[in-house]
């Protein structure tokens, strides 16, 4: 099993991204493997990384502001049968989205 290993992030560039990006939701960054994420990706890192995938899978990748939770929410029905019922539930209980 593979695991994560996590480091600082420059200062300078630390600086740089909390000036340029605005927002209130994310604390820090850190380095995952050598990757640039939010410091809460620590709480749910190794889960990603454990999760279990199967050949049924169905991924939806896309950027921001393109249509994802409207793409999620088709692919949910089409995969469901059309159960508007259970549509009715949240869309992050059934579809879980991962950033």
């Amino acid at each position: 099993m593979a695991e994560i290993t996590y480091s600082n992030v420059d200062n300078e560039i630390s600086d740089f991204i909390n000036k340029s990006f605005d927002n209130t939701f994310r604390k820090g960054y850190t380095k995952a493997n050598g990757v640039m994420l939010p410091v809460s990706f620590k709480k749910f890192g190794q889960c990603i990384l454990d999760m279990e995938i199967r050949d049924d899978d169905v991924w939806v990748c896309s950027f921001p502001k393109t249509g994802t939770t409207w793409c999620q929410e088709m692919t949910w029905c089409i995969g469901n049968n059309v159960d508007l019922e259970g549509a009715k539930q949240l869309l992050v209980e059934r579809f879980p989205y991962l950033e």
